[in-house]
């Protein structure tokens, strides 16, 4: 809902504009206050902006051009709209280069105003789709600069900004809104796809309800700490080289020895250097990625479960089988159970 604010020095134009019969048609506009002069107008604004406000340009006091800088310089309104006699023209043509959405000669005729409310409508829904893209790319960017505290106080003003109609709608939004903090992720971590599940198109099965607040704070919390355990933050070279070795190859088969000759370096020196910097040990480190990939196969393909394990670096179906349940604490059957009830 727009609110309209009428300032007029004629209280029976404001009356007639007010009883208008095209209010009834278009629901989205309320008159919800009106004003004698620019000076009542603005003290009024400064106190509640509006988003749409219709003046005369000729009052007592302070006269429409003036209360249309001061609207301009403040930001108090989307839209100004100039009522003019026939006389003033030259006064709306300045008003125009101040900034008015538009000007209308009084009295108001119902035909032009229809078409100044609909150009109202798209220009406001234009103006607010990018004031909330505008916000999303920040909740993203507190997001990824770990910014706890402001993505989440962002989230929660943006949802009720954007006076969604339901349950369904808001977790539509927050679906959309996690794709895009897990595409921005993506774009300086590309491992993160190999371990992000997106739980609403587990198995290809249309969830029944959409995901909610608290499934989309747990998904953001879950990246986050797998953020948290698998990015190296240090300042060795070499380790950081065998992280993103590792990140960006779950399909290899590798243990200490192999690594160690690939990067050319001792494998024991390596697994020092590498549980002093990560405070884990490498083939944990590994092996930890490895079912966060296991897992995200299980809750979004029907792999088998040996094909899974083949598929990062396991020729024993077994032996992954129970490293899975030793790092879960459930079988891989159970997992990919609880993960479609999910």
């Amino acid at each position: 809902m727009y609110d309209i604010m009428i300032v007029d020095d004629c209280e029976i134009l404001r009356s007639k504009i007010r009883h208008l019969p095209i209010w009834k048609k278009f629901s989205e506009f309320q008159i919800s206050a009106e004003a004698q002069n620019g000076t009542e107008a603005l003290e009024r604004l400064e106190k509640q902006p509006f988003q749409i406000v219709m003046t005369d340009i000729r009052m007592p006091l302070m006269d429409g051009l003036e209360l249309l800088k001061n609207i301009q310089n403040s930001h108090l309104a989307d839209c100004v709209i100039l009522l003019c006699e026939d006389a003033n023209f030259e006064y709306a043509h300045q008003g125009m280069i101040l900034g008015a959405f538009d000007y209308m000669v009084k009295p108001v005729k119902e035909k032009y105003l229809e078409s100044v409310l609909n150009r109202i409508l798209k220009y406001l829904g234009s103006k607010k789709k990018d004031r909330d893209w505008k916000k999303e790319k920040e909740i993203v960017r507190s997001f990824i600069q770990d910014e706890e505290a402001v993505w989440s106080e962002k989230i929660e003003q943006l949802i009720e900004e954007k006076e969604l109609a339901d349950e369904r709608e808001t977790g539509d939004y927050l679906r959309a809104l996690y794709g895009e903090i897990l595409e921005e992720v993506e774009r300086k971590k590309p491992w993160i796809s190999q371990i992000t599940i997106r739980k609403n198109q587990t198995n290809g099965i249309q969830r029944q309800e959409q995901i909610q607040k608290e499934v989309f704070e747990t998904e953001i919390k879950q990246m986050r700490t797998n953020i948290a355990m698998f990015t190296y933050t240090g300042k060795n070279e070499m380790i950081e080289k065998v992280c993103s070795f590792i990140l960006n190859h779950p399909k290899e088969k590798c243990c200490l020895s192999e690594i160690s000759e690939r990067f050319y370096v001792n494998k024991t020196y390596l697994s020092h250097q590498f549980k002093q910097e990560l405070g884990i040990g490498l083939m944990n480190y590994m092996t930890k990625f490895k079912v966060e990939c296991a897992k995200k196969m299980l809750a979004e393909t029907q792999m088998e479960s040996g094909e899974i394990a083949r598929a990062i670096g396991y020729e024993n179906t077994r032996y992954f089988g129970q490293i899975f349940h030793r790092q879960t604490g459930e079988t891989m059957a159970q997992y990919r159970k609880n993960a479609v009830l999910f």
